[in-house]
């Protein structure tokens, strides 16, 4: 029996990355109210307010495109991939549906290891994967958690 411990969300950008793309995306959109001297472009507060409202995407759930799901068992962790079904990853996904797709990695835990090892093992091997290369992953619940978990106990060396 294994246990669910965690999902990492994998981004198709880091968030500075995304905020340089909607900023890209922002100035189009205001290129056609200068150009074409619409009345709605009266002030920049308002038409910042009608692009936040119409435009703007949330980045958190529309952006991601996989994710990773960590196990405890008897003695290892493991997690398994789930991607999108899509062929091509690109902006703006419509009705995306998410896959599984492999065992990705599996470790052994030893009853030498303290948790801050395991945990440290944990985040350096899934950062390294090298199919994830180009992509963000978001450990910060991982990292910011993990050090509270008991990972011993729930790899069933401690009881």
């Amino acid at each position: 029996m294994f246990n669910e411990i965690f999902e990492i969300p994998i981004y198709r950008l880091s968030f500075e990355t995304r905020v340089q793309e909607i900023e890209r995306e922002k100035e189009k959109y205001f290129q056609y109210f200068k150009k074409n001297d619409v009345h709605n472009y009266r002030t920049r507060g308002n038409t910042d307010r009608t692009y936040e409202e119409r435009y703007r995407k949330c980045r958190h759930y529309n952006e991601i495109i996989g994710y990773i799901k960590i196990y405890a068992d008897w003695r290892k962790i493991y997690w398994d991939r789930y991607w999108i079904k899509e062929g091509k990853i690109r902006r703006d996904l419509k009705r995306k549906t998410f896959g599984y797709l492999w065992k990705t990695f599996e470790t052994w835990v030893f009853p030498n290891m303290s948790n801050e090892d395991i945990l440290k093992g944990i985040i350096e091997t899934i950062k390294g994967e090298r199919y994830l290369k180009n992509r963000f992953l978001d450990t910060r619940n991982l990292e910011a958690i993990g050090e509270y978990v008991n990972w011993r106990k729930l790899c069933g060396i401690e009881r």
